[in-house]
This record gives C-alpha cells, sequence and structure tokens, in this order.
C-alpha cells in the first residue's frame, strides 16, 4: 500500500447487508488518525503542533478516573476525542474531563441530568447542553471535536468532522494543565461508563477543513473505495455454476480499478474467475465479477477466499469469503398440503423433486408425526433420479368432526436437508343432521316463547372466527342465574395466549373465553380487573372437535358450573361475576382485536334461569347423537329364550360410562355393571336372565354414573 500510512498493514472491506445497498466503510482506524495527528505535529515544529495527546484507551467503569495534562491553554481551544460509552446505564451524567487549575470548568459526555446529551459546564453558572439530533451521547465509537472561542462565547460541537451544533455567549474555560478524564473524582458519582480511546488538545483554533481531516484519518475514508460482501454463500448444485460477485465504487469522484483477483482456500481450484482484468469501474458504480464454480462432481462443504487488488488507497487487497453445500441429490417439494372440508377418506399426491445433477434422491423415511398423525398416512417411492419427480401419496381418513393437523417428516440423503417437513391440514365438518336435531329440541322446548324451556336468545347460523374478527350478537335480557349453551370448537394452539368467546356491551369487563389467559389451554371466565377463571378439570380443555359446552351461573354462591356434552365436568365457587346481557358480540375482545379465538361456534342458546342437569343432558345428547328428544332412553330390551340372554339397547355417547341396574320391584335396585363404555352412538348390553325362584319380572335402568 503506498501511501504516508506505509507502515500500517491493517486493510478494511466495506460491509455488504444481503439485500441492501453497499455503504461506505464503518469500521475505523486509530492508527490512520495517530499517522495523522504525529505528521501534523511534526515533533512540535510541524503546521500544527498538538497542545496534548492521549494514545492510549481510558476505560471507565462509572467510578474510576485516568490521569491527563490538557497542556497548556488559554483562551481560544480545539480539543478532539474519539470516545463511546453508555449513558442509559451511567448515572445522571458522566465527566469527559476536567483540569486542577480551572476545576470548575468541566466538558460532559452526558450532561445533568439525564439528557443523554454531549455538553460542557461552568459550576454555578450553566450546565450547557447541545440539542441538535446527533448530538448525543455516542454509544459507539465517535470522533468528537470542541472548539471554544473566547472573545464570543461560542462552543462549537463537531461529530465525525461534521459541524453538528453551536453555542454562544457562554461562560467557559478550556480545561488546562494536569487534570483527570471520566469524573469528577476518583470514586466520584458523576463518572462516564466507556472508553475515551484518544484525546487530542491545540491551543488554537481549528478550522473546519482541518477537523474534518482529522475525522477522516479516523474514519479511514478514501477515494476511489471499493465495496464488497465480506462473505458470500454458495447455492451449489453439483453442476458446473456460473455467479457475479458485486464490485462497487464508493467513491465520488475517481475510477476504481480492480487490477487482479486472487483465489486461495480448501477448494480453490474448483474456481475461476471469468472477468478479463483490469476493470475499471465509475464512482457510485457498480459492475459484476463473473466467476465459475466446478467441483467436478464432488460434495459437500466448498470453501475459498478471493483476495481483489485495486487502487483503493486505504484497502489494496479486499478479502472476499465464499462457502457453499453442494447440494447433490437436492430434494424439492411443497411446504404444505391441505386437504380442505372433507367427511370421507381422501388421498392427493404431493410431486418431489431431486434438483441434484448427477446423484438419486434416496428417500429413507416418511413419518407422520403431530396433533393427528393418526388421521393421515403415507406412501411414496424408494429414490427419485437426478433431474426427475415423482409423488408421494398422503391420506386423510377422518373419524370425527374438527380441523386437524400433523406433518409429514420425509428423511432422505440430500445433505442440506436430511429431514425435510410438510405440514398437514383437514377439516371434517359437523353433521348438519346433529345440529338439526339439537336445534329442534331447543325449538321444542321454546314452544315459540311460551313452551317449557323459553331461551332468551339462540345463534343458528355458524360463526367463523379467524383469531381477528368478531360476530355481532345479542345475548337477550339476562339477570343473575343464567345458563348458556355453546357448541363450538377451535384451535389454541394457532390462536394467541388466549381467546374469547364473547361479551355483551353493557357490562364487557364480563367474558367467557374458549381459551383463558394465558395460553392455559383451557375453557373459562374473566371479570376484568378481578380474576381469570380457569377451569383445570382434565375435560375443560380448550375444545378442537365439536363439542356442546355450556356454562351455568348461580350468582348467589358466585358459582360456575361446566358441562362438557351434557356431563357435569368442573365447577368454580365464589367468583365474582356477570353473564353477558343484551348487545354484544363473538370471537374476541373486539374487531381487530388480539384476544380472538380461531374456530367456529356453531349453536348459542341463552337461559335467564338454572337449567337442571338433566336437561343440559338432554340438549347434548341430541347433538352428539342427532337422536333428538328422545336421547337417552333404552331403545329395545330384548330376551333369547334360547340362550337365556337379555339384551338392552339404549342411545349412548361415544366415549361416555353407563351404568347399569335391575330392579324386581321398581324400588330396590341391584348394580349389574357401572363401567360400561360407549364407543358409539347406540350401546347394547347383555346379561343373564338370572330371575329369583317365584320372581315373574325384571325391570332394568341405564344411567351415568
Amino acid at each position: 500500500m503506498k501511501s504516508k500510512y506505509s507502515l500500517l498493514v491493517s486493510f478494511f472491506n466495506a460491509i455488504v447487508i444481503t439485500g441492501a445497498a453497499l455503504s461506505p466503510a464503518s469500521f475505523a482506524s486509530l492508527a490512520f488518525y495517530d499517522a495523522e495527528i504525529s505528521d501534523a505535529h511534526g515533533g512540535g515544529a510541524g503546521t500544527l503542533p498538538y497542545a496534548s495527546v492521549l494514545t492510549t484507551p481510558a476505560v471507565f467503569d462509572g467510578t474510576n478516573i485516568e490521569l491527563f495534562d490538557f497542556g497548556t491553554i488559554s483562551g481560544d481551544a480545539t480539543f478532539e476525542f474519539i470516545l463511546s460509552g453508555d449513558p442509559v446505564a451511567g448515572g445522571n451524567n458522566g465527566y469527559i474531563g476536567r483540569a486542577d487549575a480551572n476545576p470548575g470548568n468541566s466538558l460532559r459526555y452526558e450532561q445533568w441530568s439525564d439528557t443523554g446529551a454531549l455538553g460542557f459546564t461552568r459550576a454555578g453558572v450553566a450546565d450547557n447542553f447541545f440539542s441538535a439530533p446527533n448530538a448525543a451521547s455516542p454509544t459507539d465509537d465517535t470522533h468528537v471535536t470542541y472548539r471554544w472561542t473566547e472573545a464570543t462565547g461560542t462552543m462549537d460541537l463537531f461529530i465525525n468532522g461534521a459541524a453538528t451544533d453551536s453555542i454562544a455567549g457562554a461562560t467557559f474555560e478550556m480545561p488546562t494543565g494536569p487534570g483527570h478524564l471520566g469524573n469528577v473524582s476518583d470514586g466520584g458519582n458523576e463518572g462516564m461508563i466507556g472508553t475515551i480511546s484518544r484525546v487530542t488538545t491545540y491551543n488554537s483554533l481549528l478550522d473546519d477543513t482541518t477537523i474534518q481531516q482529522h475525522a477522516n484519518a479516523w474514519l479511514a475514508t478514501g477515494d476511489p473505495s471499493i465495496g464488497v460482501p465480506m462473505n458470500v454463500d454458495l447455492v451449489l448444485d453439483g453442476s458446473a455454476q456460473s455467479f457475479g460477485l458485486v464490485l462497487k465504487n464508493l467513491g465520488e469522484s475517481n475510477v476504481l480499478t480492480i487490477t487482479a483477483v486472487t483465489v486461495d482456500g480448501v477448494n480453490a481450484d474448483y474456481f475461476t474467475i471469468d472477468t478479463a482484468l483490469p476493470l475499471n469501474i465509475d464512482p457510485g458504480e457498480e459492475i459484476d465479477l463473473e466467476y465459475t464454480v466446478d467441483p467436478g462432481g464432488t460434495n459437500g462443504d466448498v470453501e475459498a477466499d478471493f483476495s481483489i487488488f485495486s487502487n483503493d488507497a486505504l484497502n489494496s487487497e479486499a478479502e472476499v469469503q465464499l462457502s457453499g453445500l453442494i447440494r447433490d441429490p437436492q430434494i424439492s417439494i411443497q411446504p404444505a398440503l391441505d386437504f380442505g372440508a372433507s367427511d370421507v377418506e381422501v388421498t392427493q399426491l404431493i410431486e418431489i423433486q431431486n434438483l441434484g445433477r448427477a446423484r438419486a434422491l434416496n428417500l429413507r423415511t416418511l413419518e407422520i408425526t403431530g396433533t393427528d398423525a393418526a388421521k393421515f398416512s403415507a406412501s411414496g417411492p424408494a429414490s427419485i433420479a437426478a433431474g426427475g419427480s415423482g409423488n408421494i401419496e398422503v391420506t386423510f381418513t377422518p373419524d370425527n368432526t374438527g380441523g386437524f393437523t400433523a406433518q409429514l417428516e420425509i428423511g432422505s440423503d440430500d445433505p442440506g436437508s436430511p429431514v425435510t417437513l410438510v405440514a398437514l391440514s383437514a377439516f371434517t365438518p359437523i353433521d348438519e343432521g346433529f345440529l338439526s336435531a339439537y336445534d329442534s329440541v331447543i325449538s321444542a322446548d321454546h314452544g315459540g316463547g311460551t313452551g317449557i324451556l323459553p331461551y332468551a336468545a339462540v345463534l343458528t347460523t355458524p360463526a367463523v372466527f379467524d383469531g381477528t374478527n368478531i360476530e355481532p350478537f345479542d345475548f337477550g335480557a339476562i339477570s343473575g342465574d343464567a345458563t348458556f349453551e355453546f357448541i363450538l370448537s377451535g384451535d389454541p394452539d394457532t390462536g394467541g395466549r388466549n381467546g374469547y368467546i364473547g361479551r355483551a356491551d353493557a357490562n364487557a369487563g364480563n367474558s367467557l373465553r374458549y381459551e383463558q389467559w394465558d395460553d392455559t389451554g383451557a375453557l373459562g371466565f374473566t371479570r376484568g380487573g378481578v380474576a381469570d377463571n380457569t377451569f383445570s378439570a382434565p375435560n375443560a380443555v380448550s375444545p378442537t372437535d365439536d363439542t356442546h359446552v355450556t356454562y351455568r351461573w348461580t350468582q348467589a354462591t358466585g358459582t360456575m358450573d361446566l358441562f362438557i356434552n351434557g356431563a357435569a365436568t368442573d365447577s368454580i365457587a365464589g367468583a365474582t361475576f356477570e353473564m353477558p346481557t343484551g348487545p354484544g358480540h363473538l370471537g374476541n375482545v373486539r374487531d381487530g382485536g388480539n384476544e380472538g379465538m380461531i374456530g367456529t361456534i356453531h349453536r348459542i342458546t341463552t337461559y335467564d334461569i338454572l337449567v337442571d342437569d338433566a336437561t343440559i343432558q338432554q340438549h347434548a345428547n341430541a347433538f352428539v347423537t342427532g337422536a333428538g328428544a328422545s336421547e337417552f332412553k333404552v331403545n329395545s330390551i330384548d330376551f333369547n329364550q334360547a340362550n337365556g340372554l337379555i339384551t338392552i339397547v339404549w342411545n349412548s355417547i361415544p366415549g361416555a360410562v353407563y351404568a347399569v341396574d335391575y330392579s324386581f320391584d321398581l324400588v330396590e335396585w341391584n348394580e349389574l355393571d357401572d363401567s360400561v363404555p360407549a364407543d358409539d352412538k347406540v350401546k347394547s348390553f347383555s346379561t343373564p336372565s338370572n330371575l329369583l325362584e317365584g320372581e315373574t319380572k325384571i325391570f332394568f335402568r341405564v344411567r351415568r354414573p
């Protein structure tokens, strides 16, 4: 490198952020700065002798000081600093320094009190702080210049050579002679936290051009100036591939000439520079340096270094590190497969490609994982030829309603992606016949408003929520005791940290929750500012399948009972709450809010009374089995004289457990079995007749234990 800094051997690259414009070098050189200052000083007889210098960084922890002699200073003066710190972690203010001869005068890294700005102080007179945006206390290493003009009482501030702010009419004296840096005193409470890397003091006014020149030496700027990426990530497929490396001239006046490019490193022999050299780049322009990578049929990691030689005086040899992975074979497949809505088994194909150029892609495993893995299956080819493609068959087999998710994990010998994931999703809609059965029971009880159980309000059209929207709904006139029935399902995992079922405008602080705060995955209810009540029973989780959910509120005891598919599941007593009343909305705290459920509310029925357990069970049964009002009754009792077995058949709830009792007089009942599980919507149970001597009749009953 030919310049007056010929003894300096540190070189720097312009930093390049992928996808962003190249910008001038942001790194700086203390060595260049020292050389600039020393050259002008000339041993005290140069063009610009200094009064004093600090060339060893002084580090401050907020309590310590560093002794420093500011030199002989009187009247006009210019002080240069290269420094950085942390004004937030520091105290109310922080000293740069002061002298013993005039200690009431101090330069401040942060001016009193917590201004976060540079300044200077004359004790008992004024705490002067600079207010320009760029006059903030530097947190990165920065060239800071204070220039004091005695006649006008003016302090000029320069940041990295640029005139930044000025305060006139001040009373001040620049520090002179022995003193210290970093604090008001050793162990004092006005210390800076940071580092002063350099100090240069002059007993004269430096002009703006000289200050900029000194700052430029620190910033290591030049023209022309090369801009290259420090690192390049290569995407390699095993074939001979051509690439372009962007070279930019960051200078404003002079042509950048690329004179040579050498390649070194482990895989240097893979690389060939294709662009003819020398290469000229005009100021502010950029050109691609073309090169080829030919791995010659090998596989695995690739590494090499480019050394780019140019006429950039400050960076005559720019270094670029190149690396990549030869992916041969290379898998390519869509990231997700959505089956949409289906209530029958369905199979779809996913195309899988091998983008490699020489090797076959071997598929080692096809595994379904995730919450609903059992509902999906997959099969596919054992291998895909280089450059070829094939299909993986994925089958969705529904056995209940709701939304389902899983992921297909494809294990292969792709070195860059040994396991590739495909997200799977499907939805099985609810059987409208079951909703119709529920609607029939509710309508019959209501009787046009004069039936045995009139409701306050109903929702009979499904409301679908995406986590952001709401659906207006009038809960009816509700006061005190109340029972709310819902048929709903959702996805508490994909949703946010909680999700509303609904709330009313009249008492908006009260809300029923599909998922209670904070990511509990459970049903609940909230009184704003009082309590987030969460049901903790195992069956009280936020339903992911369509489920009949009942909230029953008893005002006198502050008790909320929870029923799942008609079964009493959990209860919270002593709560403060009001059931929603009148107009309001479903699905979120508000339209566009961040407390929304993801899912569907198919039905709502509200009652301004306490509905008894048996009626809640009857309503749930109508939905769960589609059997309507006749649900949970014994359909038939048959006696087979040949084998002596009595078979009882009743409508059941899948997953529920029943008990079967018998009696000879309808007064005294005896238990046959108290744990009869139901796997379907109809359950049959057989038992020997076992009539006692003298008995001619036997009675049976079925109940939920």
